[in-house]
């Protein structure tokens, strides 16, 4: 029986180290997932460049990689990643075309030309401010004033009308911009057609 127990143990101690040499000799490895905002993209990690198609998973040693993603017409994404051992290291990649690029550089042009869009649209008590485009570079804004006395009272309204939209002047005039530069069109509220 002894030799049983002795023959059981040698046969475990030898499974254990063999398991042992075989954990800590094996190369180390991790995993990197990569999405993307598109079907198919080109792909380099350390130099090696491969087509893909996103959502991506592929086993790497672990340490330090230079990723880079790419398509045509589109602005690439660089990035240098640490692979951990056993673990994975997600990569989310939203490439930007470059044609967006010229399209976002003359809408921050438009949007610095016109700085009352920004606000917009706005509302109050007694009003609310938006804007509409006439052809390709008029900007109106619409300035729909809500006059609470009857239009009944011609004298009244009217002063209230005034003083609405003196305030809204000078709403305006709090955003560092001058009325007398913009298009204003001024509604009393009951004739507007919504």
């Amino acid at each position: 029986m002894r030799k049983f127990f002795i023959l059981l143990f040698s046969f475990l101690a030898i499974i254990i180290l063999a398991a042992f040499i075989y954990y800590f000799t094996k190369p180390n490895y991790g995993t990197i997932e990569i999405t993307s905002n598109l079907k198919s993209v080109e792909l380099s990690i350390d130099e090696n460049k491969k087509s893909i198609d996103p959502p991506y998973r592929e086993r790497v040693l672990v340490g330090q990689h230079s990723l880079r993603v790419s398509m045509n017409n589109y602005s690439p994404f660089e990035k240098t990643i640490t692979i951990e051992r056993n673990k994975t290291a997600n990569v989310d990649i939203s490439l930007i075309s470059t044609n967006e690029s010229a399209e976002e550089e003359e809408t921050s042009s438009f949007f610095n030309k016109n700085t009352l869009i920004k606000y917009l649209p706005a509302s109050g008590e007694y009003f609310k401010i938006d804007f509409y485009q006439k052809g390709t570079s008029d900007i109106y804004y619409k300035i729909i004033l809500s006059p609470k006395t009857d239009p009944k009272n011609k004298e009244g309204y009217k002063k209230e009308l005034q003083d609405y939209k003196n305030k809204v002047l000078i709403w305006i005039k709090s955003k560092n911009i001058n009325p007398d530069e913009l298009n204003i069109e001024w509604t009393p509220q009951e004739v507007v057609n919504i």
